[in-house]
């Protein structure tokens, strides 16, 4: 065998060698990924009220072991939201928006809203990896806990008018029954979805609303502190 093929041939192991090395390697990180619905990562930075806001949570606090959204109803004529601090360890009141079709959030508004997410130590939340909840079945927590959803739909009363969805989040937790979100509405038709956040579970309902002269989008968020197995909910 001359001196060309020899090279050759360690050129060629040595290439293969790599690719088998940089398979393992992928595959090693893949497996190290975070299964969806596992943990969303606040970002250690202060929150602020976007303008214009949006529907959904978009803060964390450590101190008020808990998350400030943005609830409530998303129409084409109006768009009532307000700001809710829900956390086992605050009971700040919420701040009403004003009408968001009619107008843009004020200065005064965003400044108390801000003061309070100050105040409490809040920082930025990014939408993180969610996992959706099936309804009729019981979803893992871990450490014997777990959430369930279910919803039943009423027939309707009169002519032209849509079902009646009601719906109801429950936890199994420490070894009693936690209500945790409870919504109903005609027309409604819903999609629950949980995270962790710090020591809490972050439950975060959307409603597609469709009846006679009225569609939109309602928002409804609820957590479950499953160390004391307590739940503190939206109240719009």
């Amino acid at each position: 065998m001359d001196d060309v093929s020899v090279t050759t041939g360690l050129m060629t192991k040595t290439a293969l060698a790599i690719v088998l090395a940089l398979m393992a390697c992928k595959g090693k990180a893949k497996d190290k990924e975070p299964a969806p619905g596992t943990a969303t990562t606040p970002s250690g930075k202060a929150a602020k009220l976007a303008t214009p806001p949006t529907l959904g949570c978009f803060a964390w606090s450590e101190k008020a072991n808990g998350v400030a959204c943005v609830t409530g109803l998303k129409r084409e004529t109006a768009e009532p939201y307000q700001v809710e601090f829900l956390g086992t360890n605050t009971t700040e009141p919420s701040v009403r928006l004003p009408d968001l079709v009619l107008q843009k959030v004020d200065e005064a508004t965003a400044s108390a809203v801000n003061a309070k997410l100050a105040n409490h130590g809040f920082t930025s939340l990014a939408a993180g990896p969610s996992t959706e909840l099936a309804a009729g079945k019981a979803h893992d927590l871990g450490g014997g806990n777990s959430l369930t959803w279910t919803k039943e739909e009423v027939a309707p009363t009169g002519d032209n008018e849509p079902p009646m969805e009601k719906s109801l989040v429950t936890a199994k937790c420490g070894g009693k029954d936690v209500q945790v979100l409870k919504t109903s509405g005609e027309g409604n038709s819903s999609k629950v979805h949980v995270r962790s956040i710090g020591k809490v579970v972050l439950v975060e309902q959307t409603i597609h609303v469709a009846r006679e002269g009225e569609s939109g989008v309602d928002f409804w968020p609820a957590i479950l502190d499953t160390t004391a197995c307590t739940a503190v909910a939206a109240t719009w």
